[in-house]
């Protein structure tokens, strides 16, 4: 290939991506729109999957943190139900964590056992996929790496989609991005049960998910960071679609609410509460919440919740811990329904998880637990890490 026909082939390519670039994103937007209202635990976990129009891109693919597609692809080869399900598509890819799984695997024969996996979840969800797509009953319900291991030695009778790839970069924090994933998916579910519009073919994966198997400090971090960088906030919601009973966020600015961090000041927990403490402080210096509420708690509100701004240098003020009665974990919430119901955006807990617990909230909940007991919901971490059910 002479020069000039390669010059030539790369200016016939940026030209025709600048020319479906502006309708490639509208469709993606009018994808993301589509879940948030219908399928809002697909719709809050795309709003935190930045999709992003790539000229290297053929088709569509993700790495596990962006859906990269082509404009070209998704304006002249899908169409409105398409878009929907190849999208859905790629979600899945996430969700499940193959990009960060496939480990020492064949990428070929991984993205084509990825694709018998989730594409039968996608149509049963009611979505459409390209013609091409590889669907076989024989892999029905079954997972990514036991049909890896089922596939025939010689692939050349499958014919593998260049749509919906999966791509592992090597650069990846593959245990971070998996926690990032299992807290999106906790948060994501919340909202939706609130709905009460949880995906049927998702129940069990949730269930799986939201058993406590993590190093707490390993959760915090991208917990807050999910809620910072959202551009939709569910607790206020756009009120262009209340009255058609729909929940549909609005856009939030670049000010993060404020964070609820609550302290069960029973005899167990007081002395996990200078390390809890230290990594919210560094918390709060690194993501700027707009406030941190410090509220204590045994079988009462124990003196006033202590506000923290932004501004504040939080780790230089010592907290005299009040209360060591029994537990109860319904004033902290009756509290912050009272005082900072429009502020809250999240609240993090430290407790040993045996008290009686009040009705879920509408914003996520992070507990730290210092034992094994786990809440019936929210998000379950431990102080200890080798605590496990």
């Amino acid at each position: 290939m002479t020069n000039k026909t390669k010059e030539a082939r790369e200016h016939k390519k940026l030209l025709e991506y600048e020319q479906n670039l502006a309708e490639s994103k509208q469709a993606m937007s009018n994808s993301k729109s589509h879940f948030m209202l219908k399928q809002p635990f697909y719709g809050t976990l795309l709003c935190q999957l930045p999709a992003v129009p790539d000229i290297e891109t053929k088709t569509m693919s993700t790495d596990g943190k962006k859906i990269f597609y082509s404009p070209s692809f998704v304006v002249k080869k899908l169409n409105t139900q398409t878009i929907r399900g190849v999208t859905l598509h790629e979600l899945f890819h996430v969700i499940f964590c193959h990009a960060t799984r496939r480990n020492h695997r064949e990428p070929k024969r991984w993205n084509i056992a990825c694709d018998y996996a989730i594409n039968p979840i996608v149509v049963k969800a009611g979505y459409a996929l390209p013609r091409d797509a590889l669907i076989d009953a024989k892999y029905y319900d079954l997972s990514a790496d036991a049909i890896y291991n089922l596939l025939p030695e010689d692939l050349s009778g499958i014919k593998m989609p260049k749509w919906g790839l999966v791509d592992d970069s090597p650069d990846q924090d593959y245990a971070a991005t998996e926690n990032k994933i299992t807290v999106a998916v906790n948060q994501a579910a919340e909202i939706a049960y609130q709905k009460g519009n949880v995906p049927g073919e998702m129940t069990g994966l949730i269930k799986e998910i939201k058993k406590p198997l993590v190093d707490w400090r390993t959760v915090l971090y991208p917990f807050v960071m999910n809620i910072n960088d959202n551009d939709y906030s569910w607790s206020k919601p756009n009120r262009a679609y209340i009255s058609e009973d729909e929940y549909f966020p609005s856009l939030r600015d670049e000010a993060t609410g404020s964070l609820a961090v609550i302290v069960d000041t029973s005899g167990s927990c007081v002395n996990a509460f200078p390390q809890f403490w230290g990594e919210i402080c560094a918390l709060h210096q690194d993501t700027k919440p707009e406030k941190v509420i410090l509220i204590q708690c045994d079988y009462s509100i124990q003196g006033e919740p202590i506000e923290y701004t932004r501004d504040d240098v939080m780790a230089k003020v010592d907290i005299e811990m009040k209360g060591h009665g029994g537990t109860s974990f319904v004033p902290p919430f009756e509290l912050i329904d009272e005082k900072y119901a429009q502020d809250i955006v999240a609240a993090v807990y430290l407790t040993d998880l045996e008290g009686d617990f009040p009705d879920e909230p509408h914003y996520p909940v992070l507990w730290v637990s210092t034992n094994k007991n786990q809440a019936p919901w929210g998000t379950t971490v431990y102080m200890n890490p080798e605590l496990k059910r």
